[in-house]
């Protein structure tokens, strides 16, 4: 564990040490060499790590969100309005419409199909006036794809909750996270798995609905190299991937993901109901550890960034 006098910042596990995925900590961390790990982990421990969500041109904070995705931004889009800078806003896992597909999820209110689900989802920031945002990829697989893996590999993300319900009630305890409730989200998330299971999708299609709302969409550049997770729970900040892209001359990056946003997003989408709202948030957090387990192979270390504690001063006796 770091201390600074802004921030405490923790190494809470080795790896998640579950995941059928392509991107290696453990390989990248290889790849890069011992030297620039080092100066990688430097980086997380420092107060730098993180920045202020930007402004806007008119000095008000921007509300939108994105991805946890490390890789660099490359174009910056607004529907189809071609914008000339990229601001750090928040980040989650495929952004706020697929937190809220988790959402709906969780409390068992998603819709007959998976596409709908998002629609619906979509829709449903849109009607409590919540901003969002996602990303694309310079590179993508087919044309049905978006280049966000949250998004695209939506269906194997909620088969991966529906069939480790002990792997995610464990790290949810190494969170420190509640698990009051969790069996009941699980359950919508295993019966939604069900419901959906081998029905098409394109991740393609649901990138458009954000698109056609006029969203600020990034295209994201280069290949996965993240080789750490890190959470981040200092409200109005968000990470700085950037640092860690630069000090490792692009060897290594690392996924984002701003838990006080996730809890924003869960009281706007419940306000004045506190018990649904930390529903919502777990709901959230159970995406979230599915995404790691099937986009990684569960062996990037996991860090947590908190406010730091501001002790009293000690009473001194005249």
């Amino acid at each position: 564990m770091t201390t600074n006098q802004q921030l405490t910042i923790t190494k809470i596990s080795d790896g998640l040490s579950v995941g059928d995925g392509s991107i290696s900590g453990a390989a990248i961390t290889v790849g890069a060499g011992s030297d620039v790990m080092v100066q990688v982990d430097e980086a997380i421990a420092s107060p730098e790590v993180l920045v202020d969500v930007s402004c806007d041109d008119n000095g008000q904070q921007i509300d939108d969100d994105g991805c946890g995705d490390g890789r660099p931004v490359k174009v910056v889009m607004r529907g189809h309005e071609l914008l000339h800078r990229s601001l750090n806003r928040a980040k989650v896992f495929g952004g706020g419409s697929t937190m809220t597909v988790a959402d709906l999820i969780g409390f068992g209110t998603s819709n007959d199909t998976l596409l709908a689900t998002f629609r619906d989802a979509v829709n449903e920031l849109a009607k409590k006036m919540i901003n969002f945002g996602a990303h694309t990829a310079e590179h993508v697989t087919s044309p049905n794809k978006c280049g966000c893996g949250a998004i695209d590999e939506a269906p194997a993300v909620i088969t991966w909750a529906a069939e480790h319900h002990d792997s995610i009630t464990r790290q949810f305890e190494a969170l420190g996270v509640s698990t009051e409730g969790l069996n009941d989200i699980l359950d919508n998330y295993t019966l939604f798995a069900q419901r959906i299971a081998g029905q098409s999708f394109n991740g393609a299609d649901v990138m458009q609905l954000i698109v056609d709302r006029g969203k600020i969409v990034k295209q994201l550049g280069g290949v996965h190299v993240e080789a750490r997770i890190v959470l981040n729970y200092v409200p109005n900040k968000t990470l700085n991937q950037s640092l860690i892209h630069s000090v490792s001359g692009g060897k290594v990056d690392i996924f984002g993901v701003d838990v006080w946003r996730m809890q924003e997003l869960a009281a706007d989408l419940h306000p004045g109901n506190g018990q649904a709202e930390y529903h919502a948030f777990q709901a959230m957090l159970v995406y979230t550890l599915a995404v790691a387990a099937v986009l990684t192979k569960g062996d990037l270390p996991v860090y947590t960034i908190k406010p730091a504690v501001q002790r009293e001063p000690a009473l001194v006796q005249v």
